[in-house]
């Protein structure tokens, strides 16, 4: 699954009719690599935003109920109107399908511009006293009830590999690390509702941690555990993540330091070392085959030596996985980087 058009219309910071098309040139190709600069306020974050939103939508109310009409209050009814047109969204679905939620001219000057794409989302038909009514779009056709089934199983059976792509979306704001205080150490199951659009939320509670979804892993999935374990030991210098679970810590992981019998949680370590840990970490346990990877601002708190080891690492895992990676940055050596490995699209005149 690719995003291969975005279209807006008075969204947030963006231009009043901002668009994007992300087809390489030369090959015809949708792009795998994609970054977002531009300065401050441009509308980076708000582009990463509307995507996942679009996502979050699908899977709560296009997907998951059959009501031909809803009351838009959430934040795409904020603005004027947007659409995503997605590249092989589903095995058996259309080779392209777009999802809107915006105005009936919105929706008509769109399918005049692309007559091949089938619709879904909301498209306004008049105001009310508590926002926007919408007239659901659902596409006819066997492949739709498929996909539907593969999301519901994607969310009800963990243990069976997924036959949908996925989403993660990875806000830099809600990327801080947090010790937690609550049940540390309850063997307390991952949400597998997450696994359809997966976020990371700061909270001191020990589920949804990191290092609790590590413990899980080990469980579940031994091998991968290992292999995560040793790619997050990487970008560590003079210390390594234990890969033993002890017990005798409530179940805690422990960061061992090249000084003899000398060690510290994962708590203790560095701003940059949690980012790592954050996006390698995710990104290798929760994406799906073809699933999209959202990160805004993937270099924050990192040292410059550590940045193109881990966009390579990033890269690698999404390729692996045929998907598809959008990232921000102000960084003008990741700039030059997608400029050469993927696509650049430059907001606000950057």
């Amino acid at each position: 699954m690719k995003i291969k058009y975005i279209y807006t219309d008075q969204v947030g910071p963006l231009s009043d009719d901002w668009s994007v098309d992300l087809t390489d040139d030369w090959s015809g190709d949708v792009h795998r690599n994609i970054l977002l600069s531009g300065p401050n306020g441009s509308g980076k974050s708000t582009v990463l935003r509307l995507i996942s939103q679009f996502w979050k939508i699908t899977g709560s109310t296009i997907l998951n109920t059959s009501r031909e009409k809803v009351i838009g209050t959430g934040w795409l009814s904020k603005w004027n109107g947007s659409a995503i047109i997605f590249e092989n969204l589903f095995p058996s679905a259309p080779p392209l399908v777009g999802f809107i939620h915006g105005s009936q001219l919105l929706y008509e000057k769109l399918q005049d511009l692309h007559p091949d794409v089938v619709w879904m989302g909301g498209v306004s038909i008049k105001k009310t006293n508590t926002g926007n009514e919408l007239t659901i779009l659902r596409p006819q056709g066997n492949w739709f009830s498929k996909w539907r089934d593969a999301q519901k199983k994607l969310l009800l059976v963990p243990g069976e590999p997924a036959q949908t792509p996925n989403m993660i979306y990875l806000n830099a704001e809600d990327r801080r690390w947090r010790a937690p205080k609550k049940r540390i150490g309850a063997p307390i199951p991952d949400d597998y509702n997450n696994r359809w659009l997966t976020t990371f939320q700061v909270s001191d509670d020990w589920q949804g941690s990191i290092e609790s979804s590590l413990v899980n892993l080990k469980i579940v999935n031994q091998k991968k555990y290992e292999q995560i374990i040793h790619d997050l030991n990487r970008y560590l210098v003079n210390k390594q993540i234990d890969p033993v679970i002890h017990e005798e810590d409530n179940n805690r992981l422990r960061v061992i330091l090249s000084r003899a019998n000398s060690w510290h949680t994962l708590d203790d370590l560095s701003s940059g070392e949690h980012q790592v840990l954050i996006l390698l970490y995710l990104v290798s346990r929760w994406m799906e085959p073809g699933g999209i990877v959202l990160i805004d601002e993937p270099d924050l708190h990192l040292h410059p030596s550590l940045i193109n080891g881990m966009l390579g690492q990033l890269e690698n895992i999404v390729k692996e996985r045929d998907g598809q990676l959008i990232i921000t940055s102000h960084n003008p050596d990741i700039w030059e980087r997608y400029d050469t490995i993927g696509k650049r699209v430059m907001l606000g005149g950057s």
